[in-house]
């Protein structure tokens, strides 16, 4: 598909439409949860609330070191149905600036 023909596209949907179908990114500290139970956090809200969950996007929340990435990585087993599951979301690591800059261009509503 052609830049022009995804511009008709989106431009044929209305607003709520493309609302409905787009993409769901969480985006949680590092603090003291281990990145599977984040994982499995992430996967039961998936089941339970929108299967538009697709990204966790985990930021260093460190005040001491902004700039370190970790690997994020386990050694708790998991089973089949889990893994499949997780299949289905994307994870990645950024740092605390970064974190910070993306709590900054989505600001919360209360």
């Amino acid at each position: 598909m052609t830049k022009d023909e995804a511009q008709q596209r989106l431009e044929k949907e209305s607003s709520p439409d493309r609302e409905r179908k787009a993409a769901i990114a969480l985006l949680v500290s590092r603090g003291e949860c281990n990145f599977i139970d984040k994982a499995f956090v992430a996967l039961e809200m998936r089941r339970r609330f929108t299967n538009r969950l697709k990204y966790v996007i985990v930021y260093n929340d460190d005040q001491l070191d902004t700039k370190t990435l970790v690997h994020m990585s386990t050694t708790n087993k998991i089973n089949d149905t889990v893994k499949e599951g997780l299949d289905k979301i994307g994870f990645i690591f950024v740092s605390t600036e970064s974190g910070k800059a993306l709590l900054g261009a989505y600001p919360i509503n209360n």
